[in-house]
């Protein structure tokens, strides 16, 4: 086992937000110290925690003979500051549990040593520490453990693995805390949990990554911090607690991908992690966002000492940072970020002036950093590849580049922040994502370059230009939402997403051919696209198209059946049909029913659709009552051209007359 490994496996590499740590207190009598007296206050409270079986030390601290044996190395490594982990610099943010000795207490511990280490009495010493076996806040409501099984080999380099499994819920649940437990495996260096939603989401458990250096990146761009909340876990620590106030929302068809370091520890072993979520009835009352900045770009030359990146964000609203986790590697020498306000002032976000890879934490403020709008966040990490440094894990040093695995080198700073107003989210939610998408495409650029060709990148990158794509339509940017579908298509052209996206954006500027062609194209690349068969059945409707509208409908249905909107159209074409037959009209008002239940009955073009079908069926009493339903919601949410086209059919339902087309 390298040296490196060796040294890892018996260091703790903190990464959850909620890490806490009592505040340094106590040691130092004027007299001769004691350890019953002065001593043992503190090494209990700063060293036990780590220093005692089962946990990452490699060596207990928890008795008078304990600390003797290892006196003098004790006070070297407090009078260094290398022990307690603690790296920030003080005066560049004040943090919860700050793990850092007072001078005084150092002093304490020198003055012991150097009297000969007096046992003192007994008597004086403080009441043992106790500590929670099992789960730390009680019986979890909802315990994940289905994840797929893994062994870890016995001998070898670090391995990064992230473990996916969907979530057995089927109701919309509030996330008050989350303890992540890696089961009985030595070989777990530390572990993040992410969350997977939408198309990403496996039909079954799964593991991913093949340590093939862009994975993290590409794990990324397929995976969130459930609202802004990085949730970790490293030996020793406490369970991640939210806020009162901030509860994370778990949504039905939701999996967890819970990213696992792995180190070799001599003999195979088995991961076996699980994950307990404790629920709370109350639901968010603000709602905290994840912001990441870093650079993908990169490369570090061999024997370069002060190689830099950099990177910037400007907040568009009021937001109060709340947490900050800086990231990088064995490379790492001089980790800062800062705030540049509207003024020109600077406002210290953290300095870490000696990065060490293996005591990396996230740090959460005792009171939020407040940001005006305009103050532009920057991150400026300094790394050296030279031989000099002693933690570089090559020698002699070589090239260096982006990469999730330890021997590669990364440069992130993740920051939780919440915007001062709730109205503000949906502003900095969409800023932040062109950003981060943006930095995306800079990094699969990148990487295209030293791979040209590679399909797989070729495709994240499609995917990035169409986020951004979706984000700049939404904001009512229709050309640079043109702009980047055909970026996207022009790396990927069977991209079948981009073609759908763009031809709903020509279908609003009023370009149906155009539309119709990029409709097509995505139901080319991808026949069970169910949007680009249900848009383009609306627009085979406008064109009046009947028959290869249904069609499409109907593919539509075939390939989501859970869709509510495709079952409402193919309902309205069948029951407003002139030569509707019998069982047109009775497959047209199952389908009307369907919507309307998938709804909740809050949709109003849904019952509108079941008041036509109850009136092509002879049943205008109901048709009457659903029309004037449909009618009353379309006029509370402000449609006055659906309201108006309902009162319409509505006075032909009086009548006795159904609405046909």
């Amino acid at each position: 086992m390298s040296a490196v490994t060796t040294r890892l496996a018996v260091l703790v590499v903190v990464v959850a937000w909620g890490l806490t740590a009592c505040t340094p207190t106590g040691g130092g009598s004027q007299t001769t110290p004691t350890f019953a007296r002065d001593v043992a206050p503190i090494v209990l409270q700063h060293c036990s925690p780590c220093h005692r079986p089962g946990e990452a030390g490699p060596f207990n601290l928890l008795t008078y003979d304990d600390a003797r044996r290892r006196a003098r190395q004790l006070a070297e490594v407090v009078g260094k500051r290398v022990m307690p982990p603690w790296m920030p610099e003080p005066g560049h943010g004040s943090f919860v549990g700050e793990r850092r000795l007072t001078e005084q207490q150092i002093a304490t511990i020198q003055r012991w040593v150097e009297a000969g280490t007096p046992e003192g009495d007994p008597k004086e010493l403080p009441p043992p520490p106790t500590w929670t076996e099992g789960w730390s806040l009680g019986k979890p409501d909802l315990v994940v453990d289905a994840f797929p099984s893994y062994t870890m080999v016995a001998e070898g380099p670090d391995t990064f693995r992230t473990f996916v499994v969907p979530v057995p819920t089927n109701v919309r649940r509030y996330v008050r805390a989350v303890e992540i437990r890696p089961g009985r495996s030595r070989s777990v260096h530390h572990a993040m949990l992410r969350i997977v939603q939408g198309a990403a989401v496996p039909k079954a458990s799964a593991i991913w990554g093949e340590d093939d250096g862009d994975g993290m990146l590409i794990a990324e761009a397929s995976t969130a911090s459930p609202d802004g909340h990085v949730i970790g876990w490293a030996p020793g620590y406490s369970p991640t607690v939210s806020p009162p106030d901030m509860p994370w929302i778990l949504e039905p068809g939701t999996a967890f991908a819970l990213e696992l370091h792995l180190q070799a520890t001599g003999k195979p072993e088995d991961v076996r992690p699980v994950v307990g979520l404790f629920f709370t009835d109350r639901p968010p009352t603000r709602t905290p966002l994840g912001l990441q900045l870093g650079n993908y770009a990169i490369d570090i030359p061999p024997g370069a000492s002060d190689y830099t990146v950099e990177d910037r964000f400007v907040v568009p609203v009021d937001v109060e940072v709340q947490a900050i986790y800086p990231h990088a590697h064995y490379l790492g020498k001089d980790l800062r970020a800062w705030a540049i306000l509207p003024g020109g002032s600077e406002q210290s976000l953290i300095w870490i002036r000696s990065w060490d890879f293996n005591w990396q934490n996230a740090y959460r403020y005792t009171a939020p950093v407040v940001l005006p709008r305009g103050s532009t966040i920057v991150m400026r990490y300094v790394y050296d590849n030279s031989a000099a440094n002693a933690r570089n894990p090559s020698d002699p040093p070589r090239r260096v580049r982006y990469g999730g695995r330890s021997i590669d080198e990364m440069g992130n700073l993740w920051l939780q922040v919440v915007p001062r107003q709730e109205s503000d989210l949906p502003t900095l939610r969409a800023d932040y994502l062109l950003k981060s998408t943006e930095r995306q495409i800079a990094g699969f650029e990148h990487l295209l370059g030293e791979r040209p060709g590679d399909a797989r990148l070729q495709r994240m990158l499609a995917d990035a230009h169409n986020r951004i794509g979706v984000t700049r339509h939404q904001l009512g940017q229709a050309d640079e939402a043109a702009r980047a579908y055909r970026r996207a298509l022009a790396v990927w052209p069977s991209h079948a997403t981009a073609h759908a996206n763009l031809g709903a954006l020509l279908r609003e500027q009023g370009r149906p051919t155009e539309a119709l062609q990029e409709y097509r194209a995505a139901i080319a690349a991808d026949p069970a696209h169910t949007n680009a068969h249900f848009n383009l059945g609306l627009l085979l409707q406008q064109r009046r198209q009947w028959t290869e509208a249904m069609h499409h409908f109907r593919q539509a249905m075939a390939s989501d059946p859970q869709a509510p909107d495709p079952p409402n159209a193919l309902a309205w074409l069948l029951v407003t049909d002139p030569g509707a037959t019998p069982d047109m009209r009775r497959e047209g008002l199952e389908l009307a029913e369907r919507a309307v239940q998938r709804s909740a009955e809050r949709d109003a073009s849904a019952i509108d659709t079941l008041a036509a079908a109850y009136a092509a069926g002879g049943q205008f009493d109901r048709a009457v009552a659903a029309a004037e339903r449909a009618w009353r919601l379309a006029s509370a949410s402000g449609n006055r051209y659906l309201a108006d086209e309902i009162q319409t059919r509505l006075a032909l339902y009086r009548t006795k007359k159904p609405y046909r087309r």
